[in-house]
């Protein structure tokens, strides 16, 4: 499924959708390689390394589009709006869901080395089962959908309206205004 947000064009620019830049006005600040860092990092729709960890995409796209710096752009002004304002239009509920879900597998294996009774390992690797079965669940119903998403009448939701709600979907949880 396609978001909208962005579009490749056949020699390889990345143009950033007008409408896109004007709900989000940081997006207009970044560079070529900031936008296609960012795509490449942050986008878990489109990107080429979409299933891989976030940690390991921002890795490869550091490298693929700033070999030679060593900037941190978590703490970079620009790149910290862009990476906030990209993330907000793409902002998918059941993703994130899923990745909080993997998270805590991760701590819960971490808790697996440090269990001493088997009450203990019986009740950390039931967790971890169920919660694998519905990263299962949820991976498959976002495999599924294709987000088309319907009001009353059965209309359509615009791209700017989907985004929109996704952004408001995603500040209201983040806190960011």
């Amino acid at each position: 499924m396609s978001h909208g947000v962005y579009s490749v064009s056949t020699d390889g620019l990345v143009l950033l959708n007008p409408e896109a830049v004007k709900l989000e006005p940081h997006l207009k600040y970044l560079n070529s390689n900031q936008v296609l860092y960012i795509i490449w990092a942050y986008d878990y729709m489109q990107s080429p390394v979409r299933k891989k960890p976030l940690e390991d995409r921002k890795r490869i796209a550091r490298a693929r589009f700033f070999p030679k710096e060593a900037i941190d752009f978590d703490l970079q002004e620009i790149m910290k709006n862009g990476i906030d304002s990209f993330k907000s239009l793409i902002y998918d509920e059941q993703y994130e869901t899923c990745e909080i879900y993997k998270n805590k597998i991760r701590q819960m294996q971490h808790n697996l080395v440090d269990a001493e009774s088997i009450q203990d390992i019986k009740n950390i690797t039931n967790t971890i089962d169920l919660l694998r079965k519905k990263v299962e669940e949820l991976e498959n119903s976002i495999d599924e959908n294709d987000q088309i998403i319907y009001v009353k009448g059965d209309r359509k939701l615009s791209l700017l309206e989907i985004w929109q709600r996704n952004r408001k979907l995603s500040r209201k949880l983040t806190g960011a205004s």
